[in-house]
């Protein structure tokens, strides 16, 4: 066989050894110009590619207890990885769970691709304590995933955390959300009123914080100001609508609740809030259907059996 034939053959092979290691070495300086960056809201999601070795120390230093993959073992480079991570999450002590969504360049394959990102997002949501969710490059798959997240009012994606690269305002937002968990309220805005550049973030938690310890005025300023910047923010609307129920701002309220279930007509906080504010407006009718819905989704909800019981003891007298 010629010379130039042998070398055809040889190249040939140089590069396919080159393909395969550049799809299985995700941090490699090539795909780097294209992951996604690990984000972290401080709350309960954080989105990101795939993780590497020095990824698992970091979330594990961020109290990350469960990585959900979306690789699809069906395809061969995906289930390597897939491998990898699992026995990275056994040295590391964190559980990785496989929610496959089958993608390549960016689109979703398969006929059940939205089935199965919706099947992801309610699989996450359903985890208890903070998860990290990725991709490949952690851009598509993820973004999917991401906006059924939100839609369900489990938001994420707000702040570095790659490298560990933690500010002194990121420090004071976790130590703010550990103090909300821990119900110290006035702590909670005490802290965050140390932040420099407060983001959405922040600014959710002192709206929550404030409507704890009863400002109305503090909280709502606070809910305002996070969805200026994120006025989809499941989260904001529902802050913003229930400090104005609080006021009496039955307009507000209304608004902020229909929106919520415009996005997710299932979210039981946003059919309490519009079943309190249609009790208040005198639509008895409606705000027993939203109870009724609500009962429906969580038989044990106290304040809709409660909401329920005065609409029917209205209509008693």
């Amino acid at each position: 066989m010629k010379r130039w034939v042998w070398s055809i053959i040889g190249a040939g092979v140089l590069l396919g050894v080159a393909a395969v290691w550049i799809l299985l070495t995700p941090d490699n300086p090539l795909t780097s110009l294209f992951r996604g960056k690990i984000s972290d809201t401080g709350g309960k999601v954080i989105i990101g590619p795939y993780p590497v070795e020095s990824d698992f120390e970091i979330l594990r230093g961020h109290g990350v207890k469960t990585i959900a993959s979306l690789l699809d073992p069906r395809v061969p480079y995906e289930a390597v990885l897939l491998k990898r991570e699992k026995t990275l999450g056994e040295k590391y002590g964190v559980t990785v769970i496989n929610l496959p969504m089958a993608s390549i360049l960016g689109k979703a394959l398969g006929a059940d691709a939205e089935q199965r990102a919706a099947e992801a997002a309610a699989g996450i949501a359903g985890i208890d304590g903070k998860v990290y969710v990725h991709c490949y490059l952690g851009i598509h798959r993820v973004a999917r995933v991401k906006a059924l997240l939100d839609a369900r009012g489990t938001e994420s994606g707000s702040y570095l955390i790659r490298q560990g690269d933690r500010s002194q305002d990121t420090r004071l937002l976790d130590r703010a959300q550990q103090e909300f968990d821990e119900r110290k309220y006035a702590q909670v805005i005490e802290t965050l009123s140390g932040i420099a550049a407060p983001e959405p973030p922040a600014f959710l938690l002192r709206g929550w914080a404030a409507y704890h310890t009863g400002d109305m005025g503090g909280a709502r300023i606070a809910f305002e100001s996070a969805l200026k910047d994120l006025p989809e923010s499941t989260d904001g609307q529902l802050g913003l609508g229930y400090t104005a129920l609080r006021q009496n701002d039955l307009s507000t309220a209304d608004v902020q609740f229909s929106s919520v279930l415009k996005g997710d007509p299932a979210n039981v906080s946003g059919l309490i809030g519009l079943g309190h504010v249609r009790f208040r407006q005198g639509n008895s009718q409606e705000a027993a259907l939203r109870m009724e819905t609500v009962l429906k989704l969580d038989p044990q909800n106290q304040e809709a059996l409660e909401l329920l019981g005065k609409v029917q003891a209205g209509r008693k007298k």
